[in-house]
């Protein structure tokens, strides 16, 4: 009785094994998997799913939630090894025209692999579905499969559109950042000599004051120009 119940793993154990394997496993396909053009992989998605659903199995107490979390990863790396499958090998290459791609946009970024994504996820779901409740499910399964593929490739993509543009906005932001600082040092070493940078108001203060000394020394040079040509006609007059 002894030794078997020795054998026999506690609960706080199994539940810290579950946590801890699963962390693992979806840390390392996650780190080590190359960067795809889409929102998950097989491996990391399947560990991701058994997971969560046994994190969800030990917040509800439930007895078989190992059991739940090996089935749930199965399905789910199932579905996904069939979706990627579908899509990489059989629909994106239908669907692709262009021989000679342009350079991506964020609007192209967008916008690719949603076609892909939505038929790829249409006919997993249906297959899938089909084959484990009959043809008549097969239809719904495809159409739920479909709209959550397209939608998470989607929100993959607008991340993707997010980073090209701040790494399109970085070097502007490090030049602008690059001309304050040498305005800072610059002005630094001028307020040393008791030479400060004037303000937009105080230059147009001082422009404005200039304007008018120059207008009123015109003023005074137009009326010496019309007194000596008054005194010129008066000694030769006509």
């Amino acid at each position: 009785m002894d030794a078997t119940s020795s054998s026999i793993p506690s609960p706080s154990s199994s539940s810290t094994t579950t946590i801890v394997v699963g962390t693992l496993s979806t840390c390392k396909s996650v780190t080590h998997a190359p960067r795809p053009a889409a929102p998950t992989h097989p491996p990391s998605l399947a560990a991701a799913t058994a997971f969560i659903t046994g994190l969800h199995g030990i917040w509800k107490n439930r007895p078989n939630y190992q059991l739940a979390a090996g089935v749930a990863g199965l399905n789910s790396g199932i579905t996904a090894a069939t979706f990627f499958t579908l899509r990489e090998l059989v629909v994106s290459p239908l669907l692709q025209s262009d021989v000679s791609p342009s350079p991506p946009t964020p609007t192209s970024i967008r916008r690719e692999k949603l076609l892909d994504s939505g038929v790829s996820g249409a006919v997993a779901g249906t297959l899938l579905r089909g084959i484990r409740s009959g043809p008549a499910a097969g239809v719904s399964g495809g159409i739920i499969l479909g709209t959550i593929t397209t939608s998470l490739q989607f929100g993959f993509n607008i991340v993707r559109a997010s980073r090209m543009q701040s790494s399109l906005r970085a070097p502007e932001t490090e030049a602008e950042l690059e001309r304050s600082t040498k305005k800072r040092v610059t002005d630094a070493v001028l307020s040393v000599f008791g030479v400060f940078p004037m303000t937009t108001e105080e230059q147009i203060a001082s422009l404005a004051r200039k304007r008018d000394h120059h207008l009123v020394r015109i003023r005074e040079l137009e009326e010496q120009l019309g007194i000596t040509q008054e005194e010129a006609n008066a000694e030769n007059p006509s």
